[in-house]
């Protein structure tokens, strides 16, 4: 019994920590090459393409890319000329090497931030959400690609957790809806959603972006292996009030006219010439 009670809790304990989040130095190698296997290369292409997309219609002084493939660059077709890359490993060949929930920006001075799995592979993506909505300008726009789960690669990720020890499957499971709410609650406005397909190996001859398409358009579900957000960062007006003259200390007091502009003379002698009226 003893015994029993032993493997169980070794076996308890290996799940426990096949499930945690790795840190993103540390899984850089196993993600580089899940992303260079031919399934990663069509996933990694469709997301391209989604990309290429979202990143038509911003424009902007600053990109700032924050990506668990820091050695990529997915902003080829974007029209912002200054565009930099976040680095999670020193060795990496990136502009900018700092951890992603803590970056070393001025607050507001990036247009465009585009999050490429890095949410899922954050200790806190919480803290990074934080600090992309505080470097983003007022209505600046972040471009969030992730792993869907409701699609096959997220349907099979409990079960590699578990016959898998590749730092691939250790990530969070961010559904699009609920990026929405934390969006939301930053003070982002979701202005379009990109759900993209790419066929798997398990059905080679099937279209897996026709059917994924076509079961979107019947259940009104995400299916599909990834998605792309769009949001863009909203402000709210704000009007200036005037102090209100208190007459009880201007009693007595005669005010100065205010000075009246050569515009405001034109208007007042035209009005002055209608009100005498034609002449006999």
């Amino acid at each position: 019994m003893f015994f029993l009670q032993q493997q169980f809790k070794r076996l308890a304990h290996s799940i426990h920590q096949r499930q945690q989040i790795v840190a993103l130095p540390q899984a850089a190698k196993a993600l580089d090459q899940w992303f260079a296997a031919p399934t990663g290369q069509r996933i990694l292409a469709q997301e391209q393409m989604a990309i290429d997309k979202a990143l038509s219609c911003l424009f902007g002084y600053h990109l700032l890319q924050m990506s668990i493939l820091p050695n990529t660059k997915l902003y080829q077709s974007s029209r912002i000329c200054h565009c930099t890359r976040v680095g999670f490993n020193t060795t990496a060949p990136a502009d900018l090497a700092c951890e992603l929930e803590s970056l070393p920006l001025a607050d507001e001075s990036v247009d465009v931030t585009l999050l490429h799995h890095a949410l899922e592979y954050s200790a806190n993506p919480h803290q990074l959400l934080n600090e992309v909505s505080r470097v983003t300008i007022a209505h600046g726009h972040v471009v969030i690609v992730g792993f869907d789960p409701l699609s096959l690669t997220g349907a099979l990720k409990p079960f590699a957790q578990l016959a898998n020890t590749s730092a691939f499957w250790a990530r969070h499971s961010l559904a699009s809806n609920r990026l929405n709410d934390w969006l939301k609650l930053l003070g982002f406005e979701t202005q379009e959603t990109f759900l993209g397909c790419s066929q798997t190996p398990l059905f080679k001859r099937v279209p897996n972006a026709k059917l994924a398409q076509g079961l979107r358009a019947k259940t009104q579900l995400p299916f599909g292996h990834f998605y792309c957000i769009v949001a863009r960062k909203m402000v709210t007006g704000m009007r200036l009030h005037k102090p209100a003259r208190d007459t009880r200390f201007l009693k007595g007091v005669k005010l100065a006219p205010q000075p009246i502009t050569a515009r405001g003379a034109a208007r007042l002698s035209l009005i002055r010439n209608v009100n005498k009226g034609p002449k006999n």
